[in-house]
C-alpha cells in the first residue's frame, strides 16, 4: 500500500538554495489533480502496489505558535522552528507524515489487517535499483521495534531520506510531529536527524543501518 501527500503551493524555503533552481517534471506539468492521480495510481499498479491514499494540499501545513518553554530552544537549534522557515518545514513534513500514518491505521482497522513494516521516503528520491527483500528484515526477532536507515550522511543521527520501520517503530517514528509538542523527553538536538535518533532511543527502539546497495536511492532534481 502506498500513502502519498503532496503540496501544490508551498510557502516554505529549501534548506539548500540550489534546490530552488530545480525544474518541474515536464510529464507532470499542468496536470489536473485527477489526471495526476491517474498517473500515480497507474505507476503504482504497474509494480504490483495499491495507492491507498492520495492527497494534495493547496498550501503548506499550518502550524501553531511554538511554545515559550526553554526546551523548544534546544530542539533542532540549528534551524529553530520558532524563527526559521527551514525548521518549520521539518515540522510540516512530520505533520503530513503523521496524517498518512493515521490514514494507514484507519485502513488497518477497515481491512482487519496489521502492517508488519512501513517505509517513508521523500518525493525527490531517484532509485538506482530495487530495495532489499523486506522478508529478510522480518526474520529479525526484534523486527517490530527496529528502525532501518541508510548508513551514510547520518550527521550523528538518522539519515531520514528513506527509513524502514517495524510496526512498533512506525508507531513511534511516524508520530514525531506529536512528540515535538511534548516537554518530555527533552530530545535536545541541533537538527532533525539527531532529533529522530534521540526519539527512537528514548522509546527503546533498535537502530540499524543498511548499505546503499540495499536502499539504492538518492536525492535528485531536474
Amino acid at each position: 500500500h502506498v500513502y502519498l501527500h503532496l503540496v501544490d503551493n508551498s510557502t516554505g524555503h529549501n534548506f539548500l538554495s540550489v534546490r530552488s533552481k530545480g525544474l518541474s517534471d515536464v510529464r507532470l506539468q499542468n496536470l489536473t489533480r485527477d489526471e495526476l492521480l491517474k498517473v500515480v495510481d497507474s505507476r503504482v499498479r504497474e509494480v504490483g502496489g495499491c495507492l491507498a491514499c492520495f492527497s494534495i494540499g493547496h498550501s503548506s501545513e499550518r502550524l501553531p505558535p511554538i511554545p515559550k518553554d526553554p526546551i523548544y530552544k534546544k530542539r533542532m537549534w540549528e534551524y529553530l522552528p520558532s524563527v526559521s522557515e527551514v525548521g518549520r518545514n521539518v515540522l510540516r513534513l512530520w505533520k503530513a507524515r503523521e496524517a498518512l500514518w493515521n490514514a494507514a491505521q484507519r485502513a488497518e482497522r477497515a481491512l482487519k489487517v496489521r502492517y508488519s513494516l512501513a517505509m517513508w521516503t521523500r518525493e525527490d528520491q531517484w532509485w538506482f535499483g530495487r530495495i532489499l527483500n523486506p522478508t529478510s528484515l522480518l526474520q529479525n526477532k526484534d523486527a517490530s521495534q527496529t528502525v532501518w536507515s541508510r548508513d551514510c550522511k547520518t550527521w550523528e543521527g538518522i539519515n531520514d531520506k528513506v527509513v524502514i520501520l517495524g510496526r512498533e517503530a512506525a508507531r513511534v517514528m511516524l508520530t514525531a510531529y506529536t512528540s515535538y509538542w511534548s516537554l518530555q523527553p527533552a530530545l535536545e538536538s541541533h537538527h532533525a536527524e539527531l532529533y529522530l535518533k534521540k526519539l527512537a532511543m528514548a522509546k527503546g527502539l533498535v537502530l540499524k543501518e543498511l548499505p546503499f546497495a540495499r536502499i539504492p536511492g538518492a536525492d535528485a532534481m531536474l
